[in-house]
């Protein structure tokens, strides 16, 4: 986002510097994930006559939509900088939520630290994620999901925000928690795509 946010000023700066009649009316307009929705819907609607429409985008724009009308695709990126294959998303994000989920399946023989990922991630990832569900006694000495804690795998949160929720309710102060979980949520989903 920051660097979305650096391009449109960027562009802004250039068209204003255009002499007025050289090209055609332009609008800049941006589109990411943590955009609110009633600033996304601008990107969809059509430019007036005569007006182009410049839109920056996060890669959003490549896997989950399709705008209407969009001419020409710019990739600002160089050869040299990008990896021959992205990264697996379980090798660059947060593995508590994932490895609580599998624990919570209750499957004996499954060792996650061995488990036979299809990409599969460090192990001193695994190490650290069981580590953290330890310490919010999500998971006991053994290893497994404790009962009072078995809820938190079927929340779609990470565990220690489902911890606080829990235990929120536990002190009749959920409302608060929420709000402290929405953005705190947002925080974490920020820090591991970037």
């Amino acid at each position: 986002m920051d660097d979305i946010e650096k391009l449109l000023s960027k562009l802004e700066d250039k068209v204003w510097a255009l002499e007025e009649g050289s090209c055609m009316d332009a609008i800049i307009l941006c589109l990411h994930g943590s955009l609110p929705p009633e600033l996304q819907v601008h990107v969809f609607s059509p430019p007036s006559p005569n007006c182009r429409h410049i839109i920056v985008a996060t890669n959003i724009a490549e896997t989950s939509l399709t705008v209407d009308g969009v001419m020409y695709v710019i990739d600002s990126g160089y050869n040299d900088e990008f990896l021959d294959a992205t990264v697996p998303e379980i090798q660059k994000s947060s593995l508590a939520g994932s490895v609580l989920y599998l624990k919570s399946l209750d499957l004996p023989d499954i060792d996650i630290v061995k488990f036979d990922f299809l990409d599969p991630p460090s192990s001193e990832s695994l190490q650290d994620a069981l580590k953290q569900l330890y310490l919010i006694d999500a998971i006991d000495e053994n290893g497994a999901v404790t009962s009072t804690r078995q809820k938190m795998a079927e929340l779609p949160l990470e565990p220690s925000l489902s911890q606080t929720l829990m235990e929120a309710n536990d002190y009749g102060c959920i409302p608060e928690a929420l709000t402290v979980a929405y953005q705190a949520e947002l925080v974490i989903y920020c820090y591991w795509k970037n």
